[in-house]
Parts: structure tokens; sequence; C-alpha cells
């Protein structure tokens, strides 16, 4: 399969709105599939946003902090195969990929 080079992250809520962004296709794999990233940034040159990520494990599609040992938000629909990213994540988060 192959996967494009961005992906869209949206649904998350205003106070966490800096993470609804486009994330890159980075170098690294994580169980035979891209990592997709939001590097650390700063939102309205003030407020620091830390970076997140997108990547498959065990073969469940997650969205977490990249230096966070919380919970990550997962895939829903964890009874069928994973191949790609995109869809419904716990917490009303939505992942969809970007037309360029």
């Amino acid at each position: 399969m192959s996967f494009p080079e961005y992906i869209q992250v949206s649904g998350f809520t205003f106070f966490m709105h800096g993470w609804n962004r486009k994330y890159y296709k980075s170098s690294r794999e994580s169980d035979g599939c891209p990592v997709y990233l939001l590097d650390p940034y700063m939102l309205y040159w003030v407020i620091p946003i830390i970076g997140m990520m997108v990547y498959r494990e065990n073969g469940i599609w997650r969205l977490k902090m990249i230096e966070d040992c919380l919970a990550p938000y997962r895939k829903k629909s964890e009874d069928i195969p994973q191949s790609d990213p995109f869809g419904e994540y716990t917490g009303g988060i939505t992942v969809s990929p970007v037309d360029e």
C-alpha cells in the first residue's frame, strides 16, 4: 500500500486545536507503516505546541504526543484490519488524507 506524504488531523477541541493540522510522513516506520509527525511549534508566537505523531502499533493506528507517556488516542475500529491511518479515533478525532 502506498501512503500519502501528508495527512490531516481534526476534531481536537478549542484548548487543543493546535494539533488540528497537516502531519507529514517521516522516514521512521512503525509496524511496517510510516510514522506521521507534527513538529513542535509556537501557536500565535506565544503558545508552545507539543509535537504529535500518528503511528501503527500491533496493527492499531494511534495518535499521541511525541514525548508523552500517557495513553494515546486510538483508532476506533480495532476489530477490523487497519491498513491505513484514516478514520475516527477516540475522543472525536479524525484523520483524513490531504489533497495536494
